[in-house]
């Protein structure tokens, strides 16, 4: 072998590529130390490399012959073999014909064999694949699809013939957009087409759930291969995220009433205790319960005590906007937040909740029974400290109430404006 450090080389970078399985792969390399007998070659892995192999580089348009001399972490030890003469009208590749030279001697029954027994494998793969749940599709580093199974398939649609295409990324995206696949809105599937595409070449490997037409929910993940390809993996979460739904309904959701309970309200109820501090925009609540309720619940049982909750509960959600916070805060006491309101209108809606939870009955016949209810309001000022400052104005004019002798409305009066001053006038 000549003597490589007498040889003048190239200390420019350039940019080449491995050429595999008599070209139909191709591995992305860095080539140094570039001269006449050899180079230097760096790769991602080197893993997978043969010690025969042609080698293209960028700017030239005849591939190497080349064989591995050494290696050393994701470098490897390149020499050039000069190509022999070709007969007229023959495309083999030099590393193939320096394999051609260099395994003469090995019979070509067992090199045959060896061809069939890696299409058997890939083969192999590829059902197995094909019968994985999980959609796959493998993407070279230009995202073009090499590869999609049969649950790929099937979630986008896309036609056996399609695939055989190998269509590009951005192709197959349009064509799930087109048709309604992904069940984007179509004022919103250019926006979705584009930031597919960016995830995709970006290698994002955060899991993104995209919604489907058919009401289903796939998980997808990106994954960047060695060779600067990209998997893509879809898994249907539906049921995950039904449950997770429904869990976060249970965790927000009074069961007797189906309004909201405490901790539902309470993140409400800041919001928009936040509108009104930024807007000065009105806000009022009202803080109403059951009169007589233990009495109810002692005398005719807890089932009626119940019933009597949900009346109320009807009755209110009945009267109430839908821009109003409705919720059952604990036992037999109710919440409204009456958004846009002022103390003076959100009395008036009390007044008629009053009216109309005294005019309902509970049950029929023998069993009718009138039920009363109490009922607290409070404004809200930009002396309060919070939402908490309100519920406990509403709770005092509620005591009021109850003290006054229950079934009547009650007032919280402002920071501002002391009893005795009212007792002057």
């Amino acid at each position: 072998m000549q003597d490589r450090r007498h040889v003048p080389r190239n200390r420019a970078l350039k940019a080449g590529k491995i050429l595999l399985n008599d070209r139909r792969s191709v591995i992305d390399c860095v080539v140094r130390n570039y001269s006449e007998a050899g180079a230097c070659l760096q790769v991602a892995s080197v893993v997978g490399v043969p010690p025969i192999f042609d080698l293209q580089i960028d700017g030239e348009s005849i591939p190497h012959a080349c064989e591995a001399v050494w290696h050393a972490q994701n470098r490897i030890g390149i020499v050039f073999h000069s190509r022999p003469e070709q007969a007229a009208g023959e495309s083999e590749s030099p590393a193939a014909m320096m394999r051609d030279r260099h395994d003469s001697h090995h019979d070509q029954g067992e090199h045959a064999a060896g061809h069939d027994l890696v299409r058997e494998e890939l083969l192999s793969l590829r059902a197995a694949l094909d019968n994985f749940e999980q959609g796959i599709t493998l993407l070279d580093g230009d995202l073009t699809v090499q590869f999609m199974n049969r649950a790929a398939r099937k979630m986008w649609k896309v036609s056996d013939e399609m695939v055989e295409r190998k269509p590009n990324y951005g192709e197959l995206v349009n064509t799930a957009g087109n048709t309604n696949v992904s069940g984007v809105p179509a004022e919103k599937l250019d926006r979705y087409i584009a930031e597919r595409i960016s995830a995709a070449r970006n290698g994002n490997p955060t899991p993104a759930d995209l919604q489907l037409a058919d009401g289903r929910t796939m998980r997808l993940q990106c994954a960047v291969l060695p060779s600067g390809g990209r998997m893509m993996t879809y898994s249907d979460v539906t049921d995950l995220v039904r449950s997770a739904a429904e869990l976060q309904v249970i965790a927000t959701t009074d069961s007797l009433t189906g309004l909201h309970n405490r901790r539902r309200f309470l993140e409400l109820a800041e919001a928009e205790w936040h509108r009104f501090q930024r807007y000065q925009r009105p806000l009022s609540l009202l803080l109403f319960d059951v009169d007589n309720f233990k009495f109810i619940n002692d005398t005719f049982g807890h089932d009626t005590g119940d019933r009597a909750i949900m009346h109320l509960a009807a009755v209110a959600r009945d009267d109430k906007r839908p821009s109003d916070e409705l919720a059952r805060i604990g036992g037999d006491e109710f919440v409204l937040l009456l958004p846009e309101t002022d103390v003076q209108q959100a009395g008036t809606v009390a007044e008629r909740l009053r009216e109309k939870a005294a005019q309902s009955a509970l049950g029929v016949g023998a069993d009718r029974m009138k039920i009363t209810v109490s009922i607290g309001v409070a404004g809200a000022t930009l002396s309060m400290s919070g939402v908490r400052a309100l519920l406990k104005a509403a709770d005092e004019a509620l005591y009021q109430a109850k003290f006054l002798g229950r079934n009547r409305v009650s007032v919280a009066l402002p920071a501002s404006v002391h009893p005795a001053e009212l007792a002057a006038e």
